[in-house]
């Protein structure tokens, strides 16, 4: 069927060992608007939140190329993968990617940067569940 999207597949973990800090986030999206009467009003776009971590960790220069190498495989934002949310009770990082809870589809949201000091590096970035 012409434009129609196919559903992402999904087969590569982000290895656990990349990243220390893992910050989570829940996005509601919406429509809202604000009258000159102070009247509001406002829509709920979807009937979930969508999930959002921000990850970062001072790596020494091999994991700093292994994960620029991820990234990089990954097409930057193109190719999706699979993140555990370790945050949420219960949860285990599986690396083959086998078990299903707490696993979410993901791809990056920002581009690729990196600091270099004096024996390490820092690779903060941001990845997004996919619908």
């Amino acid at each position: 069927m012409p434009g129609a999207v196919v559903t992402a597949t999904v087969s590569t973990v982000m290895p656990f060992s990349l990243f220390a800090k893992f910050t989570a986030e829940l996005q509601y999206k919406s429509l809202s608007n604000g009258y000159a009467n102070g009247e509001y009003q406002s829509a709920s776009l979807v009937g979930s939140a969508r999930r959002r971590w921000d990850l970062a960790k001072r790596l020494a220069s091999t994991d700093l190329a292994a994960l620029k190498a991820f990234y990089l495989a990954r097409n930057g934002r193109q190719i999706p993968f699979y993140v555990y949310d370790v945050s949420e009770n219960g949860v285990a990082w599986d690396n083959t990617g086998v078990a299903t809870t707490g696993r979410y589809a993901v791809c990056f949201d920002s581009g690729w940067s990196e600091t270099i000091g004096l024996g390490r590096g820092d690779a903060p970035f941001s990845i997004t569940e996919i619908a």
